[in-house]
């Protein structure tokens, strides 16, 4: 089963470098996921490549909050727009 892993540095919490604390892991909706795109509030966007899709996930959320596959094609760079 695939699997995305969000992690934050925590380096710049006095951890020593290279340490990290686990934010979530998501297992539903994805498929080859890459690439990953976090908003201002906190909603996850991953582009899964072998889907053909961008599915959301709410702020600390693991269930999709919404599937995107309209004019989605193998989605290799993503980038909020004004």
């Amino acid at each position: 089963k695939q699997r995305c892993v969000l992690a934050q540095s925590t380096h710049a919490n006095g951890r020593a470098p290279g340490s990290a604390l686990l934010l979530r892991t998501i297992t539903q909706g994805i498929g080859l996921p890459e690439p990953l795109l976090l908003s201002a509030s906190g909603s996850l966007y991953v582009g899964n490549q072998s889907k053909q899709t961008v599915t959301v996930y709410g702020p600390g959320q693991k269930r999709v909050k919404r599937t995107i596959s309209q004019g989605v094609d193998g989605p290799e760079q993503m980038l909020f727009g004004p």
